[in-house]
């Protein structure tokens, strides 16, 4: 399979397509012409050193923690190779690195256990904005322990969050504020440490939903100073499984349910605090691939910003490559609503600013006049470019917009793989749908 190589001067984004075995598969029923896969907000395209770390866990490490053996040791390292490729990419501690099977399975896991720090009226801070796994965990805690649900509300111009009103918000009651990082729906980048500071005002819990940002922005836990944080691996060019940021000084204070025999060393000795929220035998092979994510990430930055490599740690090659990453993905957000903006009947929802780019990333949803968002979808997957239609599980938004019977949006998404002529492509086929 083929994976990273080349060097700066020899490379552009564009020659990346070629490490992702699905975006250099022809198909026979698009008349052997390759996809163009836009539903990268739904889920990105995986690399190809992702599917050799699974096929080589399988072949060489496929066996349980704990056991006295070649495969035993190869399964523990690779858990501790996972954690530290966690660790540098969220700029945090091995000790606080929580491995789950989904974002929404760790929020509602999260929310369970902070249950005895929640009592009757107090107050939980969600957003209309946000995804609902980071909003259902949080009514749901509320509705068990008789807590009150305070919203933080929305621009009408931009569907940004209305910052003053969040600030009103905020009481000593408040116990926990749960916010997006950035929307799955219209892309918004927001700000969160608004968020962490508000919380350390009065003393509440601070977490972030990073799932939508992880592919385009650079997550720094210790910059942010939150209590928690996820985001899912899935989204960042790796298997479907999600990781927890948890401050270690909060999460030796916590005691999710467990099984009784299962010791606190397990899966990991040099992370208790951590190992006690990962209930049951991990996924290992797709900790083996998120290993290789990273190290592909750094990669990255390695060829394509090599003068911000200097310090030669992966973070530092992190560092690097979401800088260069950031730069070309703000070039095709430019490219795309400059050239959607002008199409007739098109509504764009979130920022269409470009002096605003740094508030976005390249995540677009839209309707068009007179065309069904489940026709449009359709219209471009017929012409070999995926999408999303819908609401995305943005569900208070679509609601509060009065679009979910309406079919909620269109949405595209582009990431680093994608070229300017995959935006100038799908421009083409959003001016064509009627």
């Amino acid at each position: 399979r083929r994976v990273h190589g080349g060097s700066a001067a020899n490379m552009s984004f564009a020659s990346l397509k070629e490490e992702f075995p699905a975006l250099c598969a022809s198909r026979s029923e698009h008349n052997g012409e390759k996809i163009i896969f836009c539903d990268a907000p739904a889920g990105t395209q995986v690399h190809g050193s992702v599917l050799n770390a699974i096929e080589s866990y399988y072949t060489y490490g496929n066996c349980n923690v704990g056991c006295p053996f070649p495969t035993g040791e190869i399964t523990s390292d690779i858990i501790s190779s996972s954690r530290q490729a966690a660790a540098d990419f969220l700029n945090c501690s091995i000790s606080e690195v929580v491995f789950g099977p989904s974002m929404t399975s760790l929020a509602f896991q999260l929310s369970q256990t902070l249950e005895s720090s929640i009592n009757e009226n107090d107050e939980i801070i969600v957003t209309r904005t946000d995804h609902d796994g980071n909003i259902s965990p949080w009514l749901t805690l509320a509705e068990r322990c008789k807590a009150v649900i305070r919203w933080v509300e929305y621009r009408e111009d931009d569907l940004t969050w209305d910052e003053e009103q969040f600030r009103s918000i905020v009481t000593a009651r408040t116990k926990v504020i749960a916010v997006g990082y950035a929307s799955n729906a219209t892309g918004t980048v927001n700000n969160v440490k608004l968020a962490v500071s508000l919380a350390r005002q009065v003393g509440a819990f601070c977490v972030i939903d990073a799932v939508h940002a992880s592919p385009h922005r650079l997550l720094d836990v210790r910059d942010l100073d939150c209590d928690f944080l996820f985001f899912s691996v899935y989204k960042v060019f790796g298997p479907h499984m999600a990781i927890m940021y948890g401050k270690q000084s909060v999460l030796e204070t916590l005691q999710p349910g467990k099984v009784r025999p299962l010791p606190a060393t397990l899966p990991s000795v040099e992370c208790p605090y951590a190992s006690k929220f990962e209930r049951g035998t991990q996924n290992h092979e797709q900790m083996a691939a998120f290993t290789a994510v990273v190290k592909y990430l750094a990669s990255v930055g390695q060829r394509f910003a090599p003068e911000l490599c200097s310090m030669g740690t992966v973070r530092s090659q992190l560092v690097a490559a979401f800088s260069a990453i950031g730069n070309h993905e703000r070039e095709l957000a430019k490219r795309f609503l400059t050239g959607v903006l002008q199409i007739l009947g098109v509504e764009v929802y979130g920022i269409t600013d470009l002096a605003k780019l740094d508030h976005r990333v390249a995540t677009f949803s839209l309707r068009k006049a007179g065309v069904s968002t489940f026709d449009l979808c359709k219209f471009l997957g017929q012409n070999r470019v995926t999408s999303s239609y819908g609401h995305f599980y943005a569900y208070e938004l679509c609601n509060c917009l009065n679009l979910t019977e309406k079919g909620g949006w269109l949405r595209v998404g582009f990431v680093h793989y994608h070229t300017m002529e995959d935006v100038d492509y799908v421009l083409e086929l959003i001016k064509q749908a009627n």
